[in-house]
């Protein structure tokens, strides 16, 4: 929704919500000065580094260099994403943003669609509470969960009778169609509308903004299905969506790794028992859609999968869409013929923890499998064959090398029989098709080190505080005259957003800068200078000093010149020319 909320309303609320308050609710926060600390959350410290500037609506490390705003904050902290990021913020401001989905195409629908998934939860909630949910408590009792994973989760009770639901809902106000168009009731021609779930422990299933999608039910005695799902609707689409993600993302963001199992109450008991970076599928095979919402927050899967055949073959075909999209794979080895939910209930966590900590990639794995199932020439073809077809798939060229080269080690065969032909995506990217190409910085985008990093960046910092300043600065450089090519380019979104920023820059420029260069930006910004000064004669001492460096580096090069004619027997004594200077400026100011 934040994409259709006006620029002018997302500033607002940034402007409104203290940052300081957003940070102190995830991190303990100590005052220094006027600003305040703590150990940063992105990196591992003993010394806080991690800076919250109030007044400039900012945050910044100075040890990993992370830094932004409130929004940004959230982005990387909880591994929201901006429009979530903006939600979040608007609802502890109590700012309704309900009113620009009518603006989004179906977006009237789609809010009353999602007003009555969170009335079927808490009305599942309360049959589950009453005395028809006595037999799905004891279930769950008898499954390992405890009331407190129950309520957090807020699981339900679907009663037997299939009118019990569209009565409830007509008595609350909810139209008949719309309960239709969320699948919760189900119609067959010439019979009135159903409750399509019923008898059934009911498990919500929340999007990534804790929007309840759908649901998921369990039969609790025989009857097939054992599970049943939502039908596909406009809001819920099993391919794209993960049970317990709201839960799990920011153990996920933190640890950048995550546990992916095969059904709801492995995810539950596995979150109860203190792994809450866990993830379940919803009745699917794990799909790219799903690997591609994964990859947003976590680097590594860890596939928990049952440890039968069943469940070896869905781990192997998981690891497949994992790595194809871009997430590195563990597989998890449980005993034959159990699951994670078994192991805990049955007090093996330690056995589950030793098969978490030491689960062996891809590659190790069929290793094991091979050597398990006796070594056999022909269940190690079929193992060579389905690597070879794996590496055609992994999307990152320098993994796909690394794991074709312990396939050949471990396998003992030729590396070269494992490496297809590169895929189209891969073959851009080996010749420089600007489509393939990231932002990240590489080595010669780092940082200038030594007096001109310092002198760049100060002069940045006096141009950011003031207008008059700024102007200046404008005056006499250009982005090029920059040594270090992030500083120019902080330089250049300056010079360009010159009109938008007020007298003293401030979160705005973050705003409108490139992602590449936020950390400098955050830096720049925490390190402003403070209090009544002259920027403009700050500004011309730096310049003079800019120019002293510039004619250092001249004396120093005519130096070099006449040491390499003397050791080279040339005539020494004639006179050395230095070649123009490049940082010749623009109206005779030599700078």
């Amino acid at each position: 929704m934040a994409h259709l909320i006006p620029q002018d309303v997302i500033e607002k609320i940034r402007d409104e919500i203290p940052v300081e308050e957003v940070v102190r609710h995830f991190l303990p926060l100590k005052p220094s000065g006027r600003s305040f600390v703590a150990l940063c959350p992105f990196h591992k410290e003993k010394t806080p580094s991690f800076h919250v500037n109030p007044e400039r609506g900012i945050f910044y490390c100075f040890g990993c260099q992370k830094g932004g705003d409130v929004y940004r904050f959230l982005m990387e902290k909880e591994g929201m994403s901006f429009p979530e990021a903006v939600e979040w913020c608007a609802s502890r401001l109590g700012i309704d943003l309900s009113r620009y989905a009518a603006d989004e195409p179906g977006g009237e629908r789609r809010g009353a669609l999602f007003e009555v998934t969170a009335w079927a939860q808490e009305w599942f909630q309360s049959c589950l509470e009453g005395p028809d949910g006595a037999e799905a408590r004891r279930y769950a009792r008898e499954r390992g969960l405890t009331p407190e994973t129950v309520g957090a989760f807020g699981l339900g009770w679907a009663p037997e009778t299939g009118q019990s639901l569209p009565q409830a809902a007509a008595a609350a106000g909810h139209p008949q169609e719309i309960l239709l168009q969320t699948g919760l009731l189900g119609r067959k021609e010439g019979r009135s509308p159903f409750a399509y779930f019923r008898s059934r422990l009911i498990f919500p299933v929340r999007g990534v903004a804790s929007k309840i999608h759908g649901f998921g039910g369990r039969i609790l005695g025989p009857g097939e299905p054992k599970y049943l799902n939502t039908p596909e609707t406009s809001i819920f689409q099993k391919r794209s969506i993960l049970y317990a993600l709201p839960d799990a993302r920011p153990q996920i963001v933190r640890g950048r790794r995550a546990l992916l199992v095969e059904g709801y109450l492995d995810a539950l008991t596995l979150h109860q028992s203190g792994w809450n970076q866990t993830v379940a599928t919803c009745g699917t095979a794990f799909t790219p859609e799903q690997a591609a919402v994964l990859g947003r927050y976590a680097e590594t899967v860890y596939l928990v999968f049952d440890g039968d055949r069943a469940g070896r073959k869905a781990a192997y075909q998981a690891a497949d869409v994992a790595l194809a999209g871009g997430l590195d794979v563990r597989i998890v080895r449980l005993p034959e013929g159990r699951d994670p939910a078994d192991l805990i209930s049955d007090g093996e966590v330690g056995l589950l923890q030793e098969a978490i900590e030491n689960a062996p990639g891809l590659v190790g794995c069929m290793a094991e499998e091979v050597a398990r199932r006796g070594d056999k020439r022909e269940v190690k073809e079929r193992a060579l064959h389905h690597l070879r077809q794996t590496l055609g798939k992994v999307s990152d060229p320098i993994r796909a090398e690394l794991m074709a080269q312990e396939a050949a080690e471990v396998f003992g065969v030729p590396r070269r029989l494992l490496r297809p032909e590169p895929t189209p995506h891969q073959r851009r990217s080996r010749e420089g098709d600007p489509a393939s190409r990231d932002d990240t910085p590489h080595a010669e985008q780092e940082a200038v080190k030594g007096p001109w990093s310092e002198l760049e960046s100060s002069l940045l910092r006096h141009a950011m505080a003031g207008r008059g300043a700024r102007r200046r600065l404008f005056e006499v450089l250009g982005a090029e005259d920059f040594r270090d090519p992030r500083l120019g380019e902080v330089f250049q979104a300056l010079h360009a957003l010159d009109g938008e920023l007020g007298e003293r820059c401030d979160k705005r420029l973050l705003d409108r800068a490139q992602e590449s260069i936020h950390a400098v930006v955050g830096r720049l910004l925490m390190e402003m200078p403070e209090g009544e000064i002259d920027l403009i004669a700050e500004i011309e001492t730096l310049l003079d000093r800019r120019r002293q460096l510039l004619e250092d580096e001249r004396k120093q090069a005519r130096r070099q010149e006449i040491q390499r004619r003397y050791h080279a027997g040339e005539d020494w004594r004639q006179e050395v020319r230095p070649e123009d200077d490049e940082g010749e400026s623009r109206g005779g100011h030599q700078a």
